[in-house]
């Protein structure tokens, strides 16, 4: 998972980037400086713990620490509303990037040979990438924003902690690193769960629609097998009901584990802490500043690995839409260099062989033949023969592998293919 998230974040912001620099570049400003709003208030906040925790009266201390408690209130507030930009901007930016995702699809795809749509496999990619999930572009470009923020909060919060003191910043990681952990091994758990589970749950589908279906209904009463269908029904779903209950008690053991060290992490987090306030090393007020950056970077940590699981998640799609442009523009023909004449007298067929994607026997094997114009053809064989290949090759909707076919003596592969 963390070898995936940043290939997705690439892609997404090669993506966002080709739709609009300006809003890519303006997201990414606008999450860095509310991290740094971010450092800014918890070293704003020490100033309020020094001086509430300082010497003389209460009152004084109070009032004292007023201008540095706006501070703190002001950078909050500007917090706030650079969130709310950041909001701003992905709800500008993400529905545009989604809709870049599928129109460089639909150019792709609009522009590949015939011949790619006998291939399968191709085929299947396209369905999938077209059908399946089109809106996951645009909510893993909000999730990219999301992760870009609590990264940055998380490092916000360990460098204070190592302003105030070099020996906390380990200390903040090893306190919410346990939650991370958890939170990584449990997803991973579930991706595992989900690949076993995957067939069981198409079967379950496929029973629920044979049985719910108005175009099978009266197969599935004529030939009685209503109780086949219900009973194999309610076995798969037994089945994907125990691998619920198992998955989650492990998750569940997980994060039990994983609150236990991330309380082993911070206890030792606050003995540290205490040494330094014991030595003199460190003063009370920073302390709590200190305590603060703990908490920060603890729901930073959350938040990071939740996006991270999101990407993770959405990388899928990413990785299936890439793929299905790349074989797409594989099927591009290329630009034709030569003029078709104006009205050809004939038309050439020489030595021509050519062979559907995943077939093992070619449909033409070395098949010649002359038209000439005025000629009426009739071709004429049984089902599979070659027929229509025949005709396709002729006209150019399909390029032969072998051999040529050529109008007025000019090959039709050089032509452009709207011009023939």
């Amino acid at each position: 998972m963390l070898r995936t998230a940043p290939v997705a974040l690439v892609t997404l912001v090669r993506l966002a980037w080709r739709t609009s620099a300006r809003l890519t570049l303006l997201a990414g400003v606008v999450q860095l400086v509310s991290g740094g709003a971010t450092a800014f208030g918890l070293l704003a906040t020490a100033n309020v713990f020094i001086q509430l925790l300082g010497q003389g009266p209460t009152p004084q201390r109070v009032v004292a620490a007023l201008p540095a408690l706006g501070l703190v209130m002001a950078t909050y507030a500007a917090r706030g509303l650079l969130d709310a930009a950041v909001g701003a901007v992905q709800a500008v930016l993400a529905p545009r990037v989604e809709l870049r995702a599928q129109d460089e699809l639909r150019a792709a795809v609009i522009g590949v040979e015939l011949v790619a749509f006998d291939d399968a496999d191709f085929m299947e990619l396209v369905g999938r990438a077209s059908v399946q999930r089109v809106d996951s572009v645009g909510r893993a470009v909000t999730d990219a924003g999301n992760l870009l923020s609590s990264v940055i909060s998380l490092a916000a919060a360990i460098v204070t902690t190592g302003l105030l003191n070099p020996v906390l910043a380990p200390v903040v990681v090893l306190a919410a690193a346990p939650h991370g952990w958890a939170s990584l091994l449990g997803a991973k758990l579930s991706y595992e769960s989900f690949v076993r589970m995957i067939s069981r749950r198409r079967r379950l589908r496929i029973t629920g629609e044979l049985i719910t279906g108005r175009s099978e209904a009266a197969e599935i009463r004529a030939f009685t097998t209503q109780d086949t269908l219900l009973g194999e029904h309610r076995r798969i779903g037994a089945q994907l009901a125990t691998e619920a209950v198992t998955v989650e008690r492990r998750k569940i053991g997980i994060r039990l584990m994983g609150r236990g060290l991330a309380g082993v992490g911070t206890a030792l987090a606050y003995g540290v802490l205490a040494l330094l306030l014991h030595s003199g090393a460190m003063p009370l007020a920073l302390a709590g500043v200190a305590a603060v950056a703990m908490r920060t970077a603890s729901t930073a940590t959350s938040t990071t690995v939740f996006a991270v699981n999101r990407l993770y998640e959405y990388s899928f799609y990413l990785d299936m839409l890439t793929s299905c442009l790349t074989q797409a523009r594989g099927y591009h023909r290329t630009p034709g260099v030569q003029r078709l004449p104006a009205d050809p007298a004939l038309i050439e067929v020489q030595d021509v062989s050519f062979t559907y994607p995943g077939a093992d026997e070619p449909a033409l094997d070395r098949v010649s033949v002359m038209i000439r114009r005025g000629q009426v053809i009739a071709l004429v064989g049984e089902n599979g023969s070659g027929k229509s290949t025949l005709a396709k090759v002729i006209t150019g909707l399909y390029l032969p592998e072998r051999g040529q076919v050529r109008w007025d003596g000019v090959d039709i592969a050089q032509v452009d293919q709207r011009e023939l």
